[in-house]
């Protein structure tokens, strides 16, 4: 996707469209979770400066079946749910917000060592009756995990199509957040 500058995420009246994220695992990478950013800017009717806001979305991570580099991993992103979440995460305008403006999608990812996620697989909420949890360490005579995390940011800034702006600013999700 990082080649591609605009992105059409679809709308209600043509169907949304499921966009493909290609995630290349690196050596000693073991979870990666796809996130994007939706940036945008509100302007103001009693003259105050606008302002550049944006929100940010995780998508579920996802492991790679190895820590070896070069394993590729599809991540899918539904151009309803950028939507949804802009609606969710936005809200109507209130006070003297006179309108938004969107400004990009920005994409990074984060990808954890295989300790560290094995410790939040360990650590992940129970499903069962008994809550009690194994205590997991991979330090020797000590608790505590030493692993690593990373998080690598796209270098490119996606745009949206002309639909896709036009069902931001009329579509059943987004219809009522004052983008303009």
């Amino acid at each position: 996707m990082d080649n591609i500058t605009t992105l059409n995420l679809g709308d209600d009246s043509k169907g949304y469209n499921t966009l493909k994220y290609e995630i290349i695992s690196v050596k000693n990478g073991k979870s990666y979770q796809l996130s994007y950013r939706f940036h945008y800017t509100e302007s103001y009717s009693d003259g105050s400066p606008d302002k550049e806001k944006f929100f940010t979305t995780n998508l579920p991570v996802t492991t790679s079946p190895s820590t070896l580099s070069g394993n590729s991993i599809i991540q899918e992103i539904s151009g309803e749910e950028v939507y949804i979440s802009a609606e969710a995460n936005i809200g109507i305008p209130q006070g003297n917000v006179k309108s938004r403006k969107f400004n990009s999608l920005e994409f990074f990812v984060t990808v954890a060592g295989e300790e560290l996620n094995t410790y939040l697989e360990v650590n992940k909420p129970s499903e069962g009756i008994s809550q009690e949890k194994p205590e997991y360490t991979n330090i020797d005579n000590g608790i505590g995990i030493f692993s690593s995390r990373i998080t690598v940011f796209s270098p490119f800034k996606k745009q949206i199509s002309a639909s896709s702006l036009t069902e931001l600013k009329t579509g059943q999700y987004t219809k009522n957040l004052g983008f303009n």
